[in-house]
């Protein structure tokens, strides 16, 4: 009797864990036909070409291109997760790995409570506190540095204002730290301390064991981290409407066109 009750529990629980994981895929997909439901007039009129492509935006014309949306928004969480993924996984190697115990709490309370503060606060930060200072110190020292290099002049080019990619993937890799940290932290922390302890016996350095037992061993949970920061990288548009940005891969782009249309009055 208790080894049929026992059975039939199982299934039970079974049942209930497969329904709530295939509700993530039943919840993804049912966002994706209502974005792709409301968007079908635009894309009907304009193509799907026309409506990707295009960087013409008119809604009193009701032309509705994307094409700057798409390509912004790719083009800073690239560099946004270029500038956080080291940094992040800098913080976890020294929280779990080096830092001495009363530190590693103040330090992890210190990435939660990053986390915590809300979108439209960095947006803000990042238009009234950060662009002044990108526009009077680091663009112009990046011009005069980094843009003097072959490859990388086109990315410099133009009047630094501040408004532009730059500032706004600064932004957004400061606004995914606080997630890849903590998980990569918390993958770090799932690494057995057999394998380490293993490690030190045979004579390996701290260094070595990061490298060879460590990250080897939780490179999926930071793989992991990396996606979710990607995630919350593409879907923060509040902060990136306060640090407006064009489609261009011209990081200091959007001063060019401020003084496109100067010249034009």
């Amino acid at each position: 009797m208790k080894k049929q009750r026992g059975k039939f529990t199982d299934i039970v629980f079974l049942f209930i864990t497969a329904i709530t994981a295939f509700s993530v895929i039943a919840i993804s997909l049912g966002i994706f036909i209502v974005l792709f439901k409301e968007s079908l007039p635009a894309i009907t009129k304009l193509g799907i070409g026309g409506f990707i492509f295009s960087n013409e935006w008119n809604p009193v014309q009701e032309i509705f291109g994307t094409a700057p949306a798409l390509i912004g928004t790719l083009i800073t969480s690239f560099f946004a997760l270029l500038l956080a993924v080291p940094i992040a996984i800098g913080i976890a190697i020294f929280i779990t790995e080096i830092a001495p115990s009363f530190l590693k709490g103040v330090i992890g309370t210190a990435i939660e409570l990053l986390a915590a503060i809300p979108i439209i606060i960095y947006g803000m930060w990042g238009l009234f506190t950060l662009t002044p200072i990108m526009m009077h110190y680091i663009e112009p020292f990046l011009q005069s540095t980094v843009g003097k290099l072959p490859l990388f002049g086109k990315l410099f080019e133009g009047n630094p204002l501040g408004l532009d990619l730059l500032t706004t993937s600064i932004i957004l890799s400061i606004m995914i730290i606080p997630f890849t940290a903590s998980i990569a932290r918390d993958s770090f922390n799932l690494t057995p301390s057999v394998l380490k302890e293993s490690a030190y016996a045979i004579g390996a350095t701290k260094l070595e064991v990061l490298k060879d037992v460590v990250l080897p061993y939780s490179k999926l949970g930071v793989l992991g981290g990396v996606g979710l920061s990607l995630g919350r990288a593409l879907g923060e548009t509040m902060a990136v409407a306060f640090i407006l940005f064009i489609m261009s891969f011209n990081i200091l782009a959007l001063a060019q066109i401020f003084l496109m249309n100067a010249e034009r009055k």
